[in-house]
């Protein structure tokens, strides 16, 4: 395979697409509305025609890759890119744009921007047409097994909700007449602890002791079993060590998604953890608040970013089943994240095989 050896600038064009309002956007219309990083929204009218490759140009997703659909709106916070010829396989391009981490190339301001300029004198590697069209073949079979093993679990995710639901009704409404309990007296519920300011500074991190963001919870599927960053004995004595099995629940930026720690670990106090007093299963008060995240997340305050206080969790109202159906459900769910962990495995093969090609291929 004989490679040529360009800039960006040899092969694309890129231009800005245009400005569209949250307002003006129709959540009826045909067509979907892509910002710097996927589709945000829906409208009546589209901009491009067919299925193109942008490039988020501000902001956090600045850099960031996508392949449109066929007749879409891409709004000014991304490039829209065009062919310089016709010698070039858009989607091998799409995976080499992706490989290329372009947000290395924006500004280094508070709001980063990449411009076309700076995307133009990126350098790479473009085999010949049809060599482009093989990998790029290759590349896509390998991430439909991905996402159809993220489809899976996400069938699984569906089906214990499914099942909550079948034992317990809507938790929200209380449908089956539940004995009605202050969160607060289901257990103790207290926020993480982060004394230092900053609480980024250098010597708290990098030990022994993992650090748990809202990030974190957030993609925690229920249970957090992952981290990236930990802290060093000096950040441990600024902050709380907590125990496996405490329910880890946020309630700044993403509220009330929660996750089920799986090793001891600290939080910040943008996290609250619940211990359970016997009441109630944390399995169960995790599926209660994944209905009522809604609502917490409409109410919540708005400052710099939405949050809610300790006093508003500690007083909600919770429904409590009786322990030995809790218990029950707890043993069904057993049975599902099994499952789930066996789905998770394949991804992560999945996921390192399609790794393992891009480098392959682009490195």
């Amino acid at each position: 395979m004989k490679n040529k050896y360009v800039k960006l600038g040899d092969v694309l064009r890129v231009y800005s697409g245009v400005n569209l309002t949250q307002e003006k956007m129709d959540p009826n219309g045909n067509h979907p509305v892509y910002g710097g990083n996927g589709i945000i929204g829906n409208y009546s009218k589209y901009n491009i025609e067919s299925s193109t490759i942008i490039i988020g140009r501000v902001g956090y997703y600045c850099g960031s890759v996508h392949l449109t659909e066929d007749k879409a709106w891409v709004t000014d916070n991304a490039f829209i890119t065009e062919f310089a010829h016709d010698t070039f396989n858009k989607k091998y391009l799409y995976y080499l744009l992706k490989n290329l981490n372009l947000r290395q190339y924006s500004n280094s301001s508070a709001q980063p921007v990449i411009s076309g300029g700076r995307i133009y004198s990126v350098e790479c590697h473009i085999p010949p047409k049809k060599d482009q069209a093989y990998i790029a073949e290759v590349l896509d079979r390998s991430g439909m097994l991905n996402q159809k093993q993220q489809l899976l679990m996400q069938k699984y995710d569906e089906l214990a909700q499914n099942i909550f639901y079948e034992m317990f009704g809507d938790s929200v409404k209380n449908e089956n007449n539940w004995d009605i309990m202050k969160f607060s007296d289901c257990g103790s519920i207290d926020r993480g602890v982060s004394k230092h300011r900053p609480r980024n500074a250098p010597e708290l991190l990098g030990g022994d002791y993992p650090l748990i963001q809202t990030g974190d919870i957030s993609n925690s599927n229920g249970y957090i079993k992952k981290y990236n960053y930990t802290y060093s004995e000096t950040g441990l004595k600024q902050s709380k060590l907590w125990n496996e099995g405490t329910l880890c629940i946020t309630i700044a930026a993403n509220i009330a998604k929660t996750g089920i720690l799986t090793f001891k670990a600290c939080f910040p106090d943008s996290v609250v953890g619940f211990i359970s007093n016997g009441k109630v299963t944390v399995n169960y008060v995790r599926f209660w608040l994944s209905n009522l995240q809604k609502m917490l997340e409409d109410t919540a305050p708005e400052s710099a970013q939405k949050n809610i206080n300790l006093e508003i969790l500690r007083n909600l109202n919770i429904p409590v089943p009786p322990i030995k159906l809790q218990k029950l459900f707890e043993m069904k769910l057993e049975k599902i994240n099994s499952s789930i962990s066996i789905a998770e495995e394949a991804q992560r093969r999945s996921s390192s095989l399609l790794k393992g090609l891009l480098n392959t291929y682009f490195n």
